[in-house]
């Protein structure tokens, strides 16, 4: 039998960047009210940090 990769991960800090350069590589645009706000805005605000 021959391993096959099942599913694929991508871990970063910076999850809309992320997200901009894959909808960038692959040609994707936006769905209506899905864009990220204008430069300077932020965005969500980020989660906590569980305790370690």
């Amino acid at each position: 039998m021959t391993p096959r990769l099942r599913s694929v991960v991508l871990d970063t800090t910076d999850a809309r960047a992320l997200a901009e350069f894959y909808r960038r590589l692959l040609g994707l645009g936006y769905r209506e009210g899905d864009a990220p706000p204008p430069d300077g805005e932020p965005s969500t605000p980020p989660c906590p940090t569980p305790p370690r």
